[in-house]
C-alpha cells in the first residue's frame, strides 16, 4: 500500500489475487487468510463516525444549555 492511499483498494486487490491463485491449487489445498484487515477497517471507521456524532451531540447540548435563559438565572448572583 502506498503512503496516503486508501486501504480498501489493496485489500480488494489481494482478495482478487488470492481467488485467482486458489483456482490453480490442488483440490484439497486452500488458502485460509488469518488476518482480514477489511473487518478492522470497517470497525475503525464505524467507531470514528460514532464518536464524531456523540461529540457533536454533546457540543450542541452544552452550547444550548449555556445560552438558555435558565442557565443565566442560575449563574447570576443574589
Amino acid at each position: 500500500m502506498l503512503k496516503g492511499e486508501s486501504s480498501e483498494n489493496p485489500i480488494k486487490n489481494v482478495k482478487a489475487r488470492v481467488a485467482e491463485i486458489q483456482q490453480t491449487l490442488p483440490p484439497k489445498l486452500e488458502i485460509d487468510p488469518f488476518l482480514d484487515r477489511a473487518k478492522l477497517l470497517e470497525k475503525a471507521v464505524y467507531m470514528v463516525v460514532k464518536n464524531l456524532i456523540e461529540g457533536g451531540a454533546i457540543c450542541l447540548s452544552t452550547s444550548r444549555y449555556a445560552r438558555s435563559p435558565a442557565s443565566k438565572a442560575r449563574c447570576s448572583g443574589p
